[in-house]
């Protein structure tokens, strides 16, 4: 879908051609237990969840 994207967008911003099916993809991440206490018993989010945005 990105490079689908990515054509139509290119397509629709520099050669200004319409196009009728354009849409913009976004996606979303739910996250169960996602947060963890630190040693402050503070919640900070997991290890799972750093790593997915490291």
């Amino acid at each position: 879908l990105d490079s689908d994207q990515c054509a139509r967008r290119t397509a629709r911003n520099y050669l200004h051609l319409k196009d009728l099916d354009y849409y913009e993809y976004e996606g979303h991440i739910f996250f169960d237990d996602a947060m963890e206490e630190d040693d402050n018993n503070e919640q900070v989010p997991n290890k799972f969840v750093q790593q997915l945005l490291g």
